[in-house]
């Protein structure tokens, strides 16, 4: 006498063997059809995708493709901006700086804001208060106005930030 645990084992397992002998006589078919088309001189080919499938392209000239090297720019600096925030949680300042500084230089490449919105604005607006007490004095603007659009900050809240931490530095001499 089996148990009803086996017995649904064994319903599930001859289930499964039904379901492989039938996508594999699909298959079949859809092979059989395919190299008939294929073989007969009348056969044209399907051109519904076209357009929207672009055709298949090596490693090498997929790296040259502006397309491809944006979207690689734009996940790096996502990528930069998350580890920045994990450093300046954990108390590495230095190092969360270098990732900002990571990620300005993948957002030169595609001058687009973050991917993703996962992170607080306070966190954000502390990378950016993060940068401007590790810069050079005075900060290079351009350089400012290009973490603004990376973090996607508002030019109040931005100034705000400036302002606090200009006064910080002018009484701690």
């Amino acid at each position: 006498m089996q148990s009803r645990y086996t017995q649904q084992q064994e319903g599930v397992h001859a289930l499964m063997v039904v379901a492989a002998a039938g996508v594999a006589a699909a298959a079949a078919v859809a092979w059989q059809r395919f190299s008939s088309k294929r073989n007969s001189a009348a056969a044209q080919e399907y051109t519904g995708m076209v357009g929207l499938v672009r055709p298949a392209q090596s490693a090498a000239t997929s790296e040259l493709d502006p397309e491809y090297r944006m979207a690689l720019a734009r996940t790096r600096q996502a990528t930069a901006i998350h580890r920045a925030i994990g450093f300046l949680n954990t108390g590495s300042r230095a190092r969360a700086h270098v990732e900002v500084r990571r990620a300005l230089h993948q957002n030169s490449l595609c001058r687009a804001p973050l991917l993703s919105t996962q992170h607080s604005k306070a966190d954000l607006c502390e990378l950016y208060r993060l940068h401007l007490q590790q810069a050079e004095v005075p900060a290079d603007f351009g350089t400012l106005l290009q973490l603004r659009a990376l973090l996607d900050m508002d030019f109040e809240e931005a100034e705000t930030i400036e302002r606090e931490v200009a006064e910080q530095n002018a009484f701690s001499i």
